[in-house]
């Protein structure tokens, strides 16, 4: 069975090169669609031999990733951003993947930054005339893959494929002035996409429209009441809300106590909580919501339709643990604490200090001062 990458590029010198040795041994052919390139891309798509074809940008994603499919010739197609690399995996691994005739697509993972967990996209499935990108951004397969499934004509598979993602590196404000039409557009065809509001208020508030930012997220937390299914991703602007809101010293609780109503399974959810019920000096009440997610984070089985930041899964909700014992007196525990946030941050002098000086204090506390 064929392997076909697809992958669309402009200006990708800088990650282009990384993206394409990443999966050279796993493929059978690379098809680059380019869209005006006026750097170095062409020249590293040539060296590794890739099938380079020119392609007039119109504003839509879905137009430049299906034209890609069309010129694919394998069995296959695994779909890959200039600004990507996969990372390394056997290559019997791939092959075992291609030759399972039951399955039409496989769910991937993709790592958005550095620091952060995976999340499941669909980046591997069966080259059929069906199955087609829809939408001008976020675009997705998932209406043909339902289709294909509707038919039987096979299942969908898990895979241990991961890309990394190295897009958001640096100053992303060209990405956000160039998604703004976009998302405007897709809203103008469908005003009840969550998601994509979500985006645009995240685009606005990074370019400083921070007021249409929160107009936006308002909407969308008033368009989510009543809704029937819910997904992680619909959470996303209670949680921008709430940060916000607390970073600014106001008053959260309401929002916060709706928003876990509706996603109660949320990570980002549980750590503004405890940070809310710190902020209230309610210590005991946030020291369960730290553990909750030391857990989620030891076991691996929180939601993964969306990214997390790590360390709220460790160093972060130790720190905070610590905080919390600390300011309770329980000054032997806070220290504990302390250490376990070393093992995460090494090197750090600051929680080496702070471990020590909750050793000194539980010393006195326990009526054996240091040194006597």
């Amino acid at each position: 069975m064929n392997l076909s990458a697809c992958l669309i590029v402009r200006n990708g010198e800088r990650t282009l090169d990384a993206c394409l040795c990443s999966i050279e041994e796993h493929v059978d052919e690379m098809v680059v669609l380019d869209t005006g390139s006026t750097d170095k891309s062409l020249a590293i798509a040539g060296r590794h031999g890739a099938r380079l074809f020119p392609f007039s940008w119109t504003g839509d994603f879905s137009a430049a990733r299906n034209e890609a499919l069309e010129r694919a010739t394998g069995d296959w197609i695994l779909v890959i951003d200039a600004d990507e690399t996969l990372r390394p995996i056997p290559r019997e691994e791939v092959r075992a993947l291609l030759s399972n005739s039951g399955i039409i697509a496989y769910h991937t993972w993709l790592c958005p930054k550095a620091g952060w967990t995976v999340m499941r996209l669909m980046r591997l499935f069966r080259k059929h005339p069906w199955v087609r990108y829809r939408g001008a951004i976020h675009e997705d397969i998932w209406e043909g893959v339902q289709k294909r499934l509707a038919e039987g004509d096979g299942k969908i598979g898990q895979s241990g494929i991961v890309f990394d993602h190295q897009g958001f590196d640096g100053d992303q404000q060209s990405k956000h002035l160039r998604n703004i039409p976009l998302l405007l557009q897709e809203l103008q065809r469908d005003p009840d996409q969550i998601w994509h509001r979500q985006h645009l208020a995240h685009c606005y508030y990074e370019t400083g429209r921070k007021s249409e930012a929160q107009t936006l997220w308002e909407e969308n937390v008033r368009r989510l009441r009543g809704k029937g299914s819910l997904s992680l991703l619909d959470s996303l602007s209670h949680v921008a809300l709430i940060q916000r809101m607390l970073d600014e010293g106001r008053d959260a609780g309401g929002l916060l106590k709706d928003a876990l109503s509706m996603f109660p399974e949320s990570p980002d959810l549980a750590w503004l909580q405890g940070r809310e019920r710190m902020t209230r000096g309610r210590f005991e009440e946030a020291i369960p919501c730290f553990e909750r997610l030391i857990r989620w984070g030891q076991a691996k089985d929180y939601d993964r339709s969306i990214a997390y930041e790590e360390r709220i899964f460790d160093a972060y909700a130790y720190e905070a643990l610590a905080v919390c014992h600390f300011r309770l007196s329980m000054f032997q525990e806070a220290g504990r604490y302390f250490e376990i946030v070393r093992t995460y941050i090494p090197g750090s002098v600051e929680h080496r200090l702070k471990a020590r000086f909750c050793a000194v204090l539980a010393e006195k506390r326990s009526g054996n001062p240091e040194g006597h």
